[in-house]
């Protein structure tokens, strides 16, 4: 079921991803700022950090390679390590915000039924000491009832 629902979000926020990424290159290619250049630096990292581990992955899971013999795993280019740390960051900030977005969710939905239930308890409470003070008043009309008849039996 979660892979079904990752794929899901994968193909509906393919391009926003896609957005993200080209602007974020764009920005990196267009200005020269040292911001810039650090941030393409950790964009490029993240790339090749991703491309690492993810070949390392796929050759585990496939069985292409075996521990006692490690083929070496090339790094990307620049310009492709970019556009993958691009991606990955995109990637990164929509699954964060599709997670976070139901959380939030929950937690007020989590505040409101605990505030609906305060309310009813409150009504309860207030009903009940209703309730007691109809019976206390019903037990003193009762007895008054009581001494009415007996008044007037003696009469």
């Amino acid at each position: 079921m979660f892979k079904v629902f990752s794929l899901f979000v994968r193909t509906a926020t393919k391009p926003l991803i896609t957005w993200v990424t080209y602007y974020k290159k764009s920005q990196i290619k267009e200005t020269d700022s040292a911001i810039s250049r650090y941030f393409a630096s950790r964009l490029k990292w993240l790339g090749q950090i991703t491309h690492y581990y993810n070949t390392k992955l796929n050759r585990r899971f496939f069985k292409i390679s075996n521990n006692t013999t490690e083929i070496e795993i090339k790094p990307l280019s620049e310009d492709r390590a970019l556009d993958r740390g691009a991606e990955i960051f995109g990637e990164i900030l929509i699954y964060t915000i599709l997670l976070t977005l139901p959380v939030f969710e929950m937690i007020r939905q989590y505040k409101n039924a605990a505030k609906k239930e305060k309310i009813k308890e409150d009504f309860l409470a207030n009903m009940r000491k209703d309730v007691d003070k109809l019976v206390i008043d019903n037990e003193e009309i009762t007895y008054k009832i009581r001494e009415v008849k007996e008044k007037l039996k003696l009469l």
